[in-house]
């Protein structure tokens, strides 16, 4: 009985909580489309079209707040570290994958999974296939209901220190991979040239998997040292 009231608990959050997430990757696909109608008139392509500074900080303005958008609901929707840790991957995860989906309605883009894309500029541009943040985000709701399981089976549920290790060394790696690009050529940047047109300038081509596969596997890997203990281990 208490373990069918705790997932029918979970359930009445999940839903308006997707409902949200739903509505806010809509809502920022629309502001895209704005943005591409402005700086990309003939459709969104690299090298990066120049822009006014206020609109590269208003920008990276948008995407603070974003994060602390789905930050504030996943706060709000769990009750203790790690199911709140559950609902922001799964918001995230959401609104991500609705982010896309939007735009494929709205402009039809991207054309192919391979179709690069800025996903964010904190701290530096990251960039890369439109596969691969779609797989990190299938990838994160798997990681949320594990979590969200977790928590059904024991009220004492945590994330070991060990796991952790893996799924942060792991993320970091990922996030590497889509920095990697931009991360070069700043690093190479010996000549004292201004980066913004170095970067405006540049066209990426060689996203690189060989890492991202890496840290994808590192995460994979510390998911089922959570599975094993949670699932295989109690039957």
């Amino acid at each position: 009985m208490v373990l069918k009231t705790k997932t029918q608990h979970i359930q009445n959050i999940l839903i308006p909580l997707t409902t949200f997430c739903l509505a806010m990757g809509f809502l920022e696909a629309i502001v895209v489309v704005y943005l591409r109608a402005i700086a990309y008139p003939l459709g969104f392509t690299f090298p990066l079209s120049p822009v006014p500074d206020k609109i590269i900080h208003t920008e990276i303005i948008r995407e603070i707040c974003t994060l602390i958008m789905l930050i504030g609901i996943a706060w709000l929707a769990g009750h203790h570290l790690w199911t709140r840790l559950a609902y922001f991957i799964f918001a995230f995860a959401i609104w991500d994958i609705t982010y896309y989906l939007a735009l494929k309605l709205f402009l039809n883009w991207p054309p192919t999974l391979h179709t690069w894309d800025v996903l964010f500029l904190i701290p530096i541009v990251w960039a890369g296939p439109v596969l691969a943040p779609l797989i990190c985000s299938v990838t994160m709701l798997l990681l949320a209901f594990i979590i969200l399981k977790g928590t059904l089976l024991s009220d004492s549920f945590s994330i070991k220190k060990t796991e952790l290790t893996w799924l942060l060394t792991g993320s970091l790696i990922i996030i590497t991979s889509f920095i990697w690009e931009y991360l070069i050529l700043i690093i190479n940047n010996q000549s004292g040239a201004d980066i913004r047109n170095i970067i405006y300038n540049h066209i990426p081509e060689n996203f690189v998997w060989p890492l991202f596969g890496v840290g994808f596997g590192l995460v994979l890997f510390a998911m089922a040292l959570i599975s094993n203990r949670l699932f295989i281990r109690k039957s």
